[in-house]
């Protein structure tokens, strides 16, 4: 009878020795899983089983961390640091990565994440025109863009800086000329800040367009030209979904005819970011 007191004091104690924390962490820009674990002193698997509801992080998602902890749960760490990791953060980006990560959570010595964003939008599409301006009309329009994010400082570009690369299709002109609409789009300089849950983002860049069903009403038909203009974006994001106004201003006249029409939008975007292959 003594000896089982004394085995349940001994029990009892060893269990209050052991450290207890019943927290919950906000995962924060550049996080991963693997140092949220290195800092908790868990390991991936262990944050997973605690939050079996979480797929992927991004910033601002709140995670559980398993209460127990004993010595980094008895894992090799250098062993651990080869493990395949299959879910990091970078501002809202999912990102698939594996061994070698450094503090930032972008693969050590090639730290550019490239994601696929596609988007839908819908616009007020018309022809600027000097002397006249034709009646405008709605359009929509589909993207498919790809964006090369800095996930960390690289040289004079700093982490967050992206560029992004799109082709799309979109139906636009004005209510008179209407144009089935083939365009390429490179935004080299684009942005993106993290603010709380959300991510702002803004890219500047160039276009080149042609619409190959030409211009045709009913009384005339027109020959196009291919356009190139400027394409401005701004916006904000919340995990993968993503709002943005968009503007696009061509250069030279769209088609042959003696008035001159040049391209114009502006709209409201709605994209989404499905995986990342890098």
């Amino acid at each position: 009878m003594y000896l089982n007191r004394v085995a349940w004091i001994l029990v009892f104690a060893l269990v209050m020795a052991m450290p207890v924390f019943a927290l919950e962490h906000t995962v924060k820009r550049g996080e991963t899983l693997e140092s949220i674990a290195i800092k908790y002193g868990v390991t991936v698997e262990a944050i997973k089983s605690a939050n079996p509801t979480v797929n992927y992080i991004f910033s601002g998602i709140k995670l559980e961390i398993p209460q127990i902890v004993t010595e980094k749960d008895n894992y090799d760490e250098d062993e651990y640091r080869n493990e395949v990791v299959e879910t990091t953060v970078n501002d809202g980006i999912s990102v698939n990565y594996s061994k070698k990560q450094d503090s930032y959570g972008a693969k050590a010595g090639n730290n550019v994440f490239i994601d696929f964003v596609p988007s839908i939008y819908g616009v007020f599409s018309n022809f600027a025109s000097s002397g006249t301006s034709p009646k405008g009309t709605m359009g929509f329009g589909v993207d498919m863009a790809f964006q090369f994010v800095a996930g960390d400082k690289i040289g004079f570009i700093p982490k967050n800086y992206y560029i992004e690369g799109s082709l799309g299709y979109s139906m636009r002109g004005s209510a008179a000329f209407p144009m089935h609409y083939l365009n390429l789009k490179i935004s080299p300089i684009g942005y993106r800040y993290g603010i709380f849950d959300f991510v702002l983002f803004a890219n500047l860049g160039a276009y080149i367009g042609y619409s190959p069903s030409g211009i045709q009403t009913y009384r005339y038909q027109f020959n196009t030209n291919i356009d190139t203009g400027i394409s401005c974006k701004v916006g904000i994001e919340y995990g993968s979904l993503g709002l943005s106004v968009l503007y696009e201003r061509g250069f030279p006249n769209v088609c042959d005819s003696n008035l001159p029409l040049k391209n114009q939008i502006i709209g409201v975007s709605l994209s989404y970011r499905l995986f990342n292959i890098k």
